[in-house]
């Protein structure tokens, strides 16, 4: 049998129980927090229309006296922590406009039950509410009814000496003065003696009290008297009497005698006591049956029973004695009383299998399907003629929509179709009665599963033998006691699987008493709470687990309720700090650790985390045990329930005074080393700017120098070529150095703008056409990840152009250079753009460590000055990225260049 775990199947159950049940905090307003179906379906409102509101404002009392009694009993519950049983109330509810409209007269019986956490703390308090306007009526007919015998009876009181009813007579102040024959023959005594003897002498002792109260009763109202005990007979057996009386009055209006008549009941009650169980044993098993039963009685189809799901089914508008017809429109019109009738006029039985329904839920005013598998079964009466019909349905609701989305699925529905069988068959748990008397116990198919024996076999012959030979002893204690203070029990104990294995299960009952407080039974169950068991002792290794752990860390950990206060500090705070960890709890927890300049700083930063749940992280300085102060770095998380509410905050504190000193004097070396650079670009920059002039003045002289002179010297061509190479190589490094001062400058004072991939790197293809065209290279771009990239414009030409053009300028002399460009996100705000070429590759092996150096080039067979990787990796450098090359010689190259860039 499973075990419910998930708290979905808590409010399921809670929401299917058999009754009518409200759940309630303990709170100044008894905030309601759910209720079952039956609750919602006779208070006529839906749960929705409760939840979460007072009590009284979801259901205003009718009076002030009403609303005393309510709050009383609710106060009483607070206050003992026990049951309490309101007086029987008055509260009308609203009758459907279908029956006119209005308020309907309604008395109610509610009981409150604490429910009371594992520290025996109030956690919710359970409201049980009965319908008793039948009985309540049923009673005020009865005392009419009671008020008429009794005149009737005074004024035939010598016509009925004769007959065969005992009668008795009193003075006003209930002195017996005549017994007629018939009571006399009964108790054996005589009407002489009658003055000497006390009326209570021949009643049970145990009655006694109770017939006194009633006469005392009777007198004050001076009206009448009725009361039921046990009369002893002449030959000392009691028997149950039904003894009833009225005053009788003058005309003066005076209380002349008290006159009643005694009748013999006994073979009456002990019927009605044990047709009463097993009303009550029936009850309790109809109301758990997985399935919907009513019965309806008459050619008109008039409800007489409905088990509450049966009425929840129907929307909540079931009424006794109420014609189907009226109540249910929606269903009369979709042919179900058509087959009422038949079933009535042919005495036939009727099955309807997956009938499609439509009822009508009056709360929404919509209609919502269903699919059942039901029996219409005539009831016949004494004359063998049909009197009702039983109807009996269960909800396939479920397999005949998943059979309708799949036929293929027909094994599966078979297998539906068996489990709903054995619902139907049995109780959702191990269930049990047990008989006072010690025989004619019983119990619920489950059990003969669970424990693989005989089935029908007797539970007090071998429930010993299943029994955890270490629970046996309490078991049988605990049965011991409730059978001596005639109560129910509840405890845990394992019972044996029939593969030999204990399980745990919480075995509790309710005894049934007797009108005289005699033990007659007990109702009880068996839940499996096996895995709730394992949890539970998974949670405290799991607590102990985490105190080993928080006491063994070198961190300070720390914990704090779900308002912020901190509850828990490990032996690591007084290590650090030579504070003891209990005297740093609650709101002042951090006072006296906190460096004084940092306790306003961590407070707002700890109250901003609270109220926004966020993830808590701060630096702060803690009081040394040594003297001074250490900087710690704090770091907190919340935990949160299913709902998403914090429960609890766990934190930890990391002692980070040797890194923040390092940290500190990094950032003195990196103050010093930006200014050094700093200076070094301006010296670049300017020297750079210096040299231009004089060269171009030399090339400029050498220029002239060739048109106006003469050369004889057979070298003097080649000299001269060689001079005009190198005005050109320092040209070219000027401008190189001049390029490498630009980069830095472009990044600190050009704005980022939003380019256009596709077009962008379009024109810097335009401008190596003659190279493309030379070589027959094959561009693919591919920019469909991030059409858009905000960047400075002149860095990425120069990333851009410098890797394509060195693609190009690199291409295996073999085959045609084929170049891949194109971006993609590494992760969220990584943005990775890579440049992969078949050319002639770099020797990683021997060339890694002076890839991006100045001036490095590792190719010689075509000029460069080895200066665009260097320029491509400073740029990525500069926003914080990074740049990763994979080659293989004679294969290619990729570059991979890892921006952290927000997507547009």
């Amino acid at each position: 049998m499973p075990a419910p775990t998930a708290l979905h199947d808590y409010l399921t159950v809670f929401r299917h129980l058999p009754g009518n049940f409200l759940l309630l905090l303990p709170d100044a307003d008894f905030t309601i927090v759910d209720n079952t179906d039956g609750h919602a379906g006779v208070s006529l409102k839906s749960r929705e229309e409760v939840a979460g509101k007072p009590l009284f404002e979801a259901y205003p009392p009718s009076d002030e006296e009403n609303y005393q009694i309510f709050r009383g009993s609710l106060a009483y519950v607070c206050q003992q922590r026990e049951e309490h049983t309101m007086p029987r109330i008055r509260y009308d509810l609203p009758r459907p406009l279908e029956q006119g409209g209005g308020l309907e007269e309604r008395y109610w019986q509610a009981t409150h039950y604490p429910i009371l956490n594992d520290e025996g703390q109030l956690r919710f308090i359970l409201q049980q509410t009965e319908d008793v306007t039948a009985q309540h009526l049923a009673e005020q007919r009865e005392r009419q009814d009671r008020l008429e015998l009794e005149e009737s009876q005074a004024r035939a009181r010598f016509l009925l000496e004769e007959l065969p009813v005992m009668m008795w007579s009193t003075s006003p102040d209930g002195s017996a003065d005549y017994q007629n024959p018939r009571w006399l023959e009964f108790t054996g005594r005589q009407l002489l003696g009658l003055q000497s003897k006390t009326w209570l002498e021949d009643i049970h002792p145990d009655d006694r009290a109770h017939a006194q109260q009633a006469w005392n009763e009777a007198q004050a109202n001076g009206r009448t008297y009725q009361v039921e005990y046990r009369l002893r007979r002449h030959d000392g057996q009691y028997r149950w009497i039904l003894s009833q009386g009225v005053a009788r009055y003058n005309k003066a209006g005076e209380l002349v005698a008290w006159v009643g008549t005694g009748l013999d009941i006994h073979d009456q009650k002990q019927v009605q006591q044990q047709l009463a169980a097993k009303d009550e044993q029936l009850m309790q098993i109809m109301s758990q049956v997985p399935a919907y039963i009513a019965t309806v009685t008459g050619p008109d189809h008039r409800f007489t029973f409905a088990t509450p799901n049966y009425n929840t089914l129907m929307g909540g508008r079931v009424q006794l004695g109420q014609r189907a017809t009226d109540l249910l429109p929606e269903v009369a019109a979709q042919g179900f009383m058509e087959l009422l009738d038949t079933v009535y006029r042919t005495q036939e039985p009727y099955v309807g299998h997956e009938n499609h329904i439509e009822i009508l839920n009056p709360v929404t005013g919509a209609t919502q399907e269903y699919y059942l598998n039901f029996v219409y079964q005539p009831l016949y009466g004494t004359d063998k003629q049909v009197q009702g019909i039983l109807a009996f349905g269960v909800d396939v609701t479920e397999q005949v929509l998943a059979r309708q989305r799949a036929e293929t699925l027909a094994t599966e529905v078979r297998r539906s179709d068996e489990r709903l069988r054995r619902m139907t068959e049995a109780l959702p748990n191990i269930t049990f009665i047990n008989e006072a008397s010690g025989t004619g116990h019983y119990v619920s198919p489950q059990w003969y599963t669970y424990t693989g024996l005989p089935v029908g076999s007797s539970v007090a012959a071998h429930w010993r033998a299943t029994v955890h030979p270490d629970d046996l002893a309490r078991a049988e204690r605990e049965y011991a006691l409730a059978r001596q203070e005639a109560r129910g029990w509840s405890f845990e104990v394992r019972f044996r699987r029939h593969d030999g294995q204990y399980c745990w299960f919480l075995n509790q009952a309710q005894s049934e008493l007797d009108a005289d407080g005699k033990l007659l039974r007990w109702y009880g169950s068996d839940t499996d709470i096996h895995a709730q068991k394992e949890l539970t002792e998974a949670l405290r290794q799991s607590e102990e687990y985490f105190r080993f752990l928080a006491e063994s860390v070198p961190q300070v950990v720390w914990t704090a309720a779900a308002d912020g206060q901190v509850d828990y500090f490990n032996q690591r705070l007084q290590e650090v700090t030579g504070l003891a960890p209990a005297a740093c709890l609650g709101s002042a927890a951090w006072a006296n650790i906190l460096h004084p300049d940092d306790q306003q700083r961590t407070l707002a930063a700890w109250q901003a985390t609270h109220e926004t749940g966020s993830p808590y992280e701060i630096e702060y300085r803690f009081i040394s045990r040594t003297g001074g102060y250490r900087w710690f770095l704090g770091r907190a998380e919340p935990l949160r329930n299913e709902k998403g509410e914090i429960v609890r905050w766990f934190g930890s504190c990391t002692d980070i005074d040797e890194v923040k000193q390092t940290q500190q004097l990094l950032h003195r070396q990196n103050a010093q080393l930006t200014q050094i650079n700093q200076a070094l670009d301006n010296f670049v920059y300017t020297a750079s700017h210096d040299l231009k002039q004089p060269i171009t003045n030399m090339a400029g002289i050498f220029e002239e120098l060739k048109r106006t002179a003469t050369f004889h010297d057979e070298a003097a061509a080649q000299l001269i070529g060689m001079f005009e190479g190198a005005l050109q190589q320092i040209n070219t490094t000027i401008q190189d150095l001049s390029a490498v001062v630009q980069v830095q400058r472009q990044h600190e004072q050009l704005p980022v703008e939003l380019i256009d991939l596709l077009p962008f790197t379009q024109e810097i293809l335009h401008s190596l056409q003659d190279q493309i065209d030379h070589s027959h290279a094959c561009i693919e771009l591919d920019f469909a990840a991030t059409p858009i990239l905000p960047f400075v414009r002149p860095n990425l030409q120069s990333i851009l152009f410098n890797l394509i053009s060195n693609a190009l300028k690199y291409a295996a002399p073999d085959r045609p250079p084929v170049i891949r460009v194109g971006t993609c996100w590494a992760e969220d705000n990584l943005l990775q753009l890579t440049v992969q070429d078949n050319g002639l590759g770099i020797d990683l092996e021997r060339h890694e460590r002076q890839l991006f150096q100045m001036f490095r080039r590792f190719h010689h067979h075509v000029d460069g000055s080895g200066m665009g990787l260097y320029l491509v990796n400073r740029i990525v450098q500069q926003l914080g990225g990074s740049l990763e090359v994979e080659s293989e010689v004679n294969t290619g190259t990729l570059f991979r260049l890892l921006l952290p860039i927000q997507p547009v």
